[in-house]
């Protein structure tokens, strides 16, 4: 292949190549077609495992995601509990000129019926939220 950085400084001139060194720099410029080509087969390939690698870390952070929430402290409260602090959330929410709380979908009581099926059971339990 041809030293390009010899040649950059004629880019800015008049200056012609004549034909031994066109000759060479068409012959260089396929075996850097080659290279590229290689390149990008290569870049393929390691795009394709990268994706590979990526699926299954994502797989690994799903099962890991699962087995957080399996041990999550929450689970332990035991639902007299969870209906206190549910209480407190409906309490906390309340307008401060009339006393009355907010009624939302995305305030208690309301959003904690759609987080899981234990938490709106509890909610459901507990007649004071409503």
């Amino acid at each position: 292949m041809v030293d390009t950085k010899s040649l950059q400084s004629h880019l800015v001139t008049d200056y012609v190549p004549q034909n031994t060194e066109r000759n060479l720099l068409e012959a260089s410029l396929g075996e850097m077609s080659k290279s590229m080509d290689v390149l990008d087969s290569k870049m393929a390939i390691l795009q394709g495992e990268l994706a590979q690698l990526a699926s299954q870390k994502q797989k690994i952070a799903d099962d890991a995601a699962i087995c957080n929430d399996l041990i999550s402290p929450m689970r332990k409260l035991p639902p007299e509990i969870m209906g206190e602090v549910f209480k407190e959330c409906v309490l906390n929410d309340v307008d401060p000129d009339t006393r009355i709380p907010h009624i939302s979908p995305k305030s208690a009581p309301l959003l904690l019926l759609h987080i899981c099926r234990r938490w709106r059971r509890i909610a459901l339990g507990t007649p004071r939220l409503f």
